[in-house]
């Protein structure tokens, strides 16, 4: 390009209408990619929709408008008002979401266990955006189910320096 046509600065004056279109489009591709100023971040799914009251159990939260930063602070995941669920971040991007559950027990304390909890999944984005629910967002805390249960501990005693004898689960 000729210096006639380069303006100032060293800008062609014919690529500045292309510049500004290619701008525009980014920030058109950008704004569905869950940056930060952009749209609504919303939830579609969540999988599984069941877990234990132990904790433990990785949700995969679908949707869109989730943060980039994959890590605490971009992408916070509550279920229900008291439990927050531990982020995944390589489980995670701006379409999905992956976080292991608390146990309730922590939360709750033992009194105030049910056969079953439902409560609601939310996603809080970089400390400002809460999400939207437009699908399932309900996960349920079991205890019946999907909790481990130790129903035997054999020997129930030992006596030091003594060898303990093989165990044997008691019959039924």
């Amino acid at each position: 390009i000729s210096k006639q046509a380069m303006g100032e600065g060293g800008y062609s004056r014919r690529g500045r209408p292309a510049l500004l279109a290619v701008v525009a489009a980014m920030a058109v591709f950008c704004s569905g990619l869950g940056v930060a100023g952009s749209g609504e971040v919303i939830i579609t799914s969540i999988e599984p929709t069941v877990g234990s009251i132990a904790g433990g159990t990785r949700i995969i939260i679908h949707g869109s408008g989730f943060s980039f930063n994959t890590g605490g602070s971009g992408n916070e995941v509550f279920i229900g008002t008291e439990a927050k669920c531990a982020p995944v971040p390589l489980h995670s991007n701006t379409n999905q979401v992956a976080c292991k559950t608390t146990a309730l027990h922590n939360l709750l304390g033992p009194s105030m266990w049910r056969d079953t909890m439902n409560w609601e999944v939310r996603v809080r984005v970089d400390g400002a955006k809460d999400s939207t629910c437009v699908g399932t967002c309900v996960f349920a805390f079991r205890y019946e189910q999907n909790t481990p249960i130790v129903q035997h501990l054999l020997p129930l005693a030992v006596q030091p320096g003594v060898p303990s004898p093989p165990s044997r689960a008691p019959s039924q």
